[in-house]
């Protein structure tokens, strides 16, 4: 049986896989190009605020990756859009 810990990583590291093959694979403007950037950013220091069980840096991602879904309005990128909507289920 998978654990929830394991869930998490194995859904940010599929997020973040996403993210990285939109990067090298279509033609982003400067603000989905920041926009796909920083959020691999932010969920690699999840990632290592997870393993080091570091709770308050993951309160205070939780609440950025919040402002990145309703940043996602502005995104142009069909793809970026549906990884967006993706995130709010």
């Amino acid at each position: 049986m998978i654990s929830d810990f394991q869930k998490i990583i194995l859904a940010t590291i599929c997020f973040n896989l996403g993210l990285i093959y939109l990067a090298f694979t279509q033609n982003l403007n400067a603000f989905d190009s920041l926009f796909v950037y920083s959020s691999i950013l932010i969920q690699y220091v999840f990632l290592n605020a997870l393993f080091r069980e570091k709770k308050e840096v993951i309160h205070h991602l939780h609440l950025c990756m919040m402002i990145y879904i309703i940043l996602g309005v502005f995104v142009n990128n069909k793809y970026l859009i549906l990884i967006v909507l993706f995130i709010n289920l």
